[in-house]
């Protein structure tokens, strides 16, 4: 009598839902207010984390010496859902009208009938506490499901313009691009972008070749303390196996 009946999205149109979605989900919790009202329905609302298009993650990346774009441009984004049940009266109407409603024939209503289920309803008890449980579970798992994926690296993708085909052409631009952030190493990933394009279209390999032997040598940038971290249980595997010292 008190599972779980329908979670009804909370969203905007435009924003995270399709329209068709937005507007099925709008006439759904417009039908379940009203059912609560008239004591049919029973609702709860809880807080529900889903995958969301963030077109700030969909911008140019340079990294490492190279323009890239995130596989994944999504983040979590947490919205609001409604869960519905069947109350005890409606869970009683629902007994006694079931042919109707499963036929979607006209229901003729009789005060005796819904008297009846109504004072059916008031007799039963009925323990909630097992719903705060399961919304708990629900939220907590939701969570653990899409926010604490985003502690995985990202994956990224490269990105070259699509002149750059042949194997040439990839070379031709590496040093287009190595010689404009040599110049300008303060330029964001769009800017340095329009750089690069601008050498790669105006200046042949050599010329390009020539300015990039006299740029100085980077060095590879140190792993951050938590990636050594994550690294070590790895290498001393690794030496174990080998019967290198630990």
């Amino acid at each position: 009598m008190c599972c779980f009946a329908l979670i009804i999205p909370r969203t905007r149109v435009g924003s995270y839902s399709t329209p068709p979605i937005a507007r099925f989900a709008s006439k759904h919790r417009r039908a379940s207010a009203k059912l609560e009202r008239v004591g049919l329905l029973e609702r709860e609302r809880i807080q529900l984390y889903i995958r969301a298009r963030d077109p700030r993650r969909e911008g140019l990346l340079f990294v490492d010496g190279r323009f890239c774009r995130r596989t994944d441009a999504s983040r979590a984004h947490a919205v609001r859902r409604i869960v519905v049940w069947k109350s005890p009266f409606g869970f009683q109407i629902v007994q006694r009208y079931w042919p109707q409603l499963i036929g979607g024939t006209p229901i003729r209503w009789d005060a005796r009938t819904v008297n009846r289920a109504r004072f059916r309803a008031e007799e039963d008890w009925v323990n909630r506490r097992h719903r705060e449980v399961e919304l708990a579970r629900l939220e907590e798992e939701q969570r653990d499901e899409v926010v604490l994926a985003d502690a995985r690296q990202a994956e990224l993708e490269g990105v070259v313009p699509g002149e750059v085909v042949t194997k040439a052409d990839r070379e031709h631009w590496e040093l287009a691009v190595a010689v404009a952030h040599d110049r300008e190493p303060g330029l964001g990933a769009g800017d340095l972008w329009d750089m690069a394009g601008e050498l790669y279209a105006s200046k042949d390999v050599a010329s390009l070749r020539a300015a990039a032997a006299e740029l100085p040598r980077r060095e590879s940038p140190r792993p951050s303390r938590a990636e050594e971290f994550r690294r070590r249980p790895q290498l001393e595997l690794s030496r174990s196996m080998s019967g290198l010292p630990l």
